[in-house]
């Protein structure tokens, strides 16, 4: 896997920084957590087994457990995370013939290209990002999206964040 650090450093002072520090202590027992559990990698893998997405983008991989899931179904794999250290986790636990693009930087700010996946799946990431954070990944990710492609995108989220984003999930 190609591994990748951003020009926006995650680890600088930010709502983030604390989430990045979190993360870069569980790192070696985060895939023992139950919000880490098989039942969303298995939704994910299913709606992948469904459409054969040729290109899978995984916003907050973590270790690479859905990337890993996916890689069957598809051709190429990226994953985003902020944490370094979970990152490098994944960085060497992938092993995989697919072509794999990992990048350490924030969900909500990293740049990524125009209609080039075919399918965008994020678990448990969201909720980690200030309002204004899930209002560009939802615009990053409706850009980033081929025209037939899909997002799945499990959280943890409020009744007041739902209907704060509900004309924005509308337009997605």
């Amino acid at each position: 896997p190609q591994l990748v650090s951003t020009a926006n450093d995650p680890r600088s002072p930010s709502p983030l920084a604390r989430v990045a520090a979190e993360f870069d202590a569980l790192a070696t027992t985060f895939d023992e957590y139950p919000i880490a559990a098989a039942a969303n990698v298995a939704l994910f893998e299913n709606e992948a087994r469904d459409m054969s997405p040729g290109v899978v983008l995984d916003l907050g991989c973590g270790t690479g457990r859905t990337l890993a899931a996916l890689a069957p179904y598809s051709k190429e794999l990226w994953g985003v995370d902020v944490s370094p250290v979970i990152l490098y986790s994944a960085h060497r636990g992938l092993h995989s013939n697919n072509s794999v693009r990992l990048i350490c930087d924030d969900v909500s700010t990293v740049q990524l290209p125009d209609s080039h996946f075919d399918l965008i799946v994020s678990h448990t990431t969201l909720h980690h990002l200030p309002l204004d954070g899930v209002e560009r990944t939802l615009q990053s990710v409706a850009r980033a999206l081929k025209p037939r492609g899909r997002a799945v995108l499990v959280d943890i989220i409020s009744q007041g964040l739902m209907a704060w984003n509900a004309p924005l999930a509308r337009r997605l």
